[in-house]
């Protein structure tokens, strides 16, 4: 009987790889996900930010379309190698991916428990399926919260997805070139008809505040909310409202436990004070 040739080495890296990418995909599509409507992937991903963050999840990397974020478990989320005793913390990675599609975007998550992480001993297994509950919990607040921002942003702050984004911000860079927005006393408000005092302007405290569920949420909010941190605020739960949303810029009212609001202006180029 004749043997069979050996496949080529190119041959059969081809099907390796090719059996690798199935399934990947496969698991993907078995990680729990939700899609959001007429939603952008960078707006989505300042939302999800925001909301690993309330929930004292720590960012680990980010990248264009995923978000790797790190928490500590008291109990383990997996059984171990065998025959040995756990630590008495582990090490939960949580990734959130983001498929930007024609009609919106659809958000995935997954998880890895680590074991001894950075140590001769580190392990580390899947542990999706079994953390599933908590991993949907997470992505249907952030479908909460998408709701929210839909039903108070303003139409022209609603980009669709097939609009242009802003570029990633940096903290840094030349902030020369930016015409700074105008101050409280810049400008004297005209009378209203009736004669009472016209409102005052919007870098201004409200006097009547949104409640968080109502409260707009803009596209730079996490940046905001670090910038505001940088100056010894202690993040609120209702963390970064939008307070005027324009074409180049966003000025957000930054909530903390241990002072008055802090109001922010974000660009293209980072964000700072309002001048």
């Amino acid at each position: 009987m004749r043997s069979l040739a050996p496949l080529p080495l190119a041959s059969l890296l081809f099907s390796v790889l090719a059996c690798l990418l199935v399934l990947g995909q496969a698991r993907a599509g078995n990680d729990p996900s939700i899609f959001l409507p007429n939603a952008s992937a960078p707006r989505v991903k300042a939302l999800a930010l925001d909301t690993a963050l309330l929930k004292g999840w720590t960012l680990v990397d980010s990248s264009t379309n995923a978000i790797l974020f790190e928490t500590s478990l008291d109990q383990p989320a997996s059984d171990g190698p065998p025959g040995v005793t756990p630590p008495q913390t582990t090490q939960l990675l949580i990734r959130t991916a983001l498929e930007q599609t024609e009609t919106g975007t659809r958000v995935s998550a997954s998880a890895e428990e680590h074991w001894w992480r950075g140590t001769e001993r580190a392990w580390s297994a899947d542990v999706t399926r079994r953390y599933g509950d908590n991993l949907q919990r997470a992505l249907r607040s952030l479908q909460q919260r998408w709701e929210r921002f839909i039903a108070t942003a303003a139409p022209s702050t609603l980009p669709t997805p097939a609009q242009p984004h802003p570029a990633p911000l940096s903290l840094g860079g030349d902030r020369s070139a930016i015409k700074p927005l105008p101050t409280a006393g810049s400008a004297t408000p005209k009378p209203l008809p009736s004669g009472r005092p016209a409102l005052a302007p919007a870098l201004e405290p409200a006097a009547i505040e949104p409640s968080p569920d109502t409260a707009p949420i803009g596209l730079w909010a996490y940046y905001a909310e670090r910038y505001a941190g940088s100056l010894g605020c202690e993040l609120h739960d209702r963390g970064a409202v939008l307070v005027q949303a324009r074409q180049s810029d966003e000025i957000h009212r930054v909530y903390c436990t241990n002072r008055a609001p802090v109001m922010v202006r974000c660009d293209n180029l980072g964000c700072g004070s309002p001048r």
